[in-house]
């Protein structure tokens, strides 16, 4: 059994994000391009789970499995291949958590790279990174400073008022768009140091992928039995 704390390999990197992928076309297609098909990228993904990581609270997959999928079945083709793509999905969330509390100055978010662009393609990442969270109402704060940190990510993956966005021009939005690993460390960094004294971190908690057996509970939190969700 695979360690799950060892990172993902590029070649899993790669697995995991054409599958991603090709779960996004295959909902849309059946379901029509109005639909949110859930995280579709490993950019994406790993905006999420930063979130995931970085926040006040602990937030359990039971919970972040169904919002990372939107509702949908995960739809993997058998048993094994659920079995596997949990794994992958765990040991990306560990790989993270990991990175930002023991090395978070060499933390790399994973932004999509195009030719035509002279810079990373920072809006699926912050999606991801904003899908996350709804999921705890911990995140709603007063802080100022906590602001700060958050506004580029939400500038990019949010739909904010324009009174925001209005006087943003591209220097300004590249700019923001540089600041969003800093900004990633930031927010981490702020909710870590103010964690209820006694509460375990988040980050410390190496997570390994359910166990999924036919007739148990689909990890995906949909509240039906594996063999009739997650399995098919």
């Amino acid at each position: 059994m695979t360690d799950p704390r060892q990172p993902l390999s590029d070649t899993e990197m790669h697995e995991l994000d054409a599958w991603l992928e090709a779960r996004a076309e295959r909902i849309v297609a059946e379901q029509g391009e109005d639909v949110d098909p859930g995280v579709c990228s490993l950019s994406e993904l790993d905006g999420f789970l930063t979130a995931i990581v970085s926040g006040p609270n602990t937030v359990l997959p039971s919970i972040w499995l169904p919002a990372m999928a939107a509702g949908h079945d995960l739809q993997p083709d058998d048993q094994a291949d659920a079995q596997h793509v949990l794994e992958l999905i765990m040991r990306h969330m560990n790989g993270i958590a990991g990175t930002l509390m023991q090395a978070p100055d060499s933390f790399d978010p994973i932004f999509d790279e195009f030719e035509e662009l002279d810079q990373p393609f920072v809006l699926p990442w912050c999606a991801g990174y904003v899908r996350a969270l709804d999921l705890d109402e911990g995140w709603d704060t007063g802080d100022d400073e906590f602001a700060l940190a958050l506004l580029p990510i939400l500038v990019f993956g949010a739909e904010l008022d324009d009174e925001i966005t209005a006087d943003l021009d591209d220097p300004d939005l590249d700019l923001m768009a540089a600041q969003i690993p800093d900004c990633a460390r930031s927010i981490h960094a702020y909710w870590l140091a103010r964690r209820a004294p006694g509460h375990s971190p988040v980050e410390t908690a190496v997570r390994e992928a359910p166990k999924v057996g036919r007739n148990a509970p689909c990890p995906c939190g949909s509240g039906r039995k594996y063999k009739h969700c997650c399995l098919h």
